[in-house]
């Protein structure tokens, strides 16, 4: 069997998610220490988080009246957010926050559709193991006063294209919460129920975040899912409109148990990717001085001479001008 480059590169980029950017964002990026995480309703996909409420509306169907009247009411919310595709404030939509990234470090399909080919761009490889933070917004940075005290940013995971896959956990969350409903109770009522409501959030969540159409699959989608509050919240101007999103940061050792921080750090980028072109040598030079002016240099000895980057860069392999 023959061995590629795809497959020598997926063994060096192993345990890294590539994050593509143009140069401006870039620098952003390095400046601040930051990236944003932007509400779920305000993706590309306009299925987003919707599609697999499809696919339980079509588990519940296929048992009939084997479901009970009284549980669907605990189920009207999938079938109205499935109708409406839409963003509404008052669905937990309204605090759900997303960062995306790829598998694969140098994708044709990722440079001309989220980084751009006018200009340089750049694959920012992030090591999907560590963990980021909020970003509390300075006062007067955010729209909202109100909190819910709701903060929660999940580890980097893997979206599902196959639809059967997908259908196959619908099927299996339904039932898992007949199963929930139906599963006697001391106190009756209000202990099913909390049961049943915790039951619904812990089978549907994982699989709304998780499920992606087909037609993305070449982006090979890993990503973020942040939960939190309005207070948290900030805007940008896109081309949907003012996008709310949440800023992530880098970890450190002092922070470590907190989900919120008041001050950025470091991000976890352990290497950058430039994007295919002819001469990249000017490109290197530049994004290493960049990197060391932002604290990503390297490690220097006593002479200050480096002995060690940091960061590793490189050129796509890909050859496309």
């Amino acid at each position: 069997m023959e061995y590629s480059r795809r497959d020598e590169m997926h063994d060096e980029d192993e345990g890294l998610v590539w994050h593509y950017t143009n140069g401006t964002a870039l620098q952003s990026i390095l400046l601040k220490n930051e990236l944003w995480a932007s509400n779920t309703a305000f993706m590309n996909d306009i299925h987003e988080r919707r599609l697999a409420d499809k696919y339980l509306i079509r588990a519940r169907e296929k048992l009939g009246d084997e479901f009970p009247e009284e549980l669907d009411l605990y189920l009207d919310h999938i079938g109205d957010l499935h109708d409406r595709m839409r963003y509404r404030s008052d669905t937990n939509d309204g605090t759900r926050f997303l960062l995306s990234a790829s598998k694969s470090g140098d994708s044709l399909t990722m440079w001309r559709g989220y980084a751009g080919t006018e200009e340089v761009s750049y694959a920012i490889g992030l090591d999907r193991k560590e963990p980021l933070k909020i970003l509390r917004p300075q006062p007067g940075g955010h729209g909202y006063y109100w909190t819910t005290g709701m903060a929660e940013v999940s580890p980097w995971f893997d979206v599902v294209y196959d639809q059967l896959a997908s259908e196959l956990r619908a099927e299996q969350a339904i039932e898992a919460i007949l199963k929930a409903y139906m599963a006697p109770s001391r106190n009756r009522e209000p202990q099913k129920l909390r049961k049943v409501i915790a039951t619904i959030e812990g089978s549907t969540e994982s699989l709304r975040n998780q499920t992606k159409h087909k037609g993305f699959v070449h982006e090979e989608e890993a990503r973020i899912i942040v939960n939190a509050s309005g207070d948290l919240t900030r805007y940008r101007s896109g081309r949907l409109g003012m996008v709310p999103y949440v800023s992530l940061t880098g970890g450190c050792s002092v922070d470590v148990d907190l989900t919120v921080v008041d001050r950025p750090s470091l991000l976890p980028i352990r290497k950058i990717r430039v994007s295919p072109g002819p001469d990249r040598f000017y490109a290197l030079r530049s994004l290493q001085a960049l990197l060391g002016a932002n604290g990503y240099g390297g490690t220097y000895n006593e002479e200050f001479h480096r002995i060690e980057d940091e960061i590793e860069i490189e050129t796509s392999h890909i050859p496309f001008r």
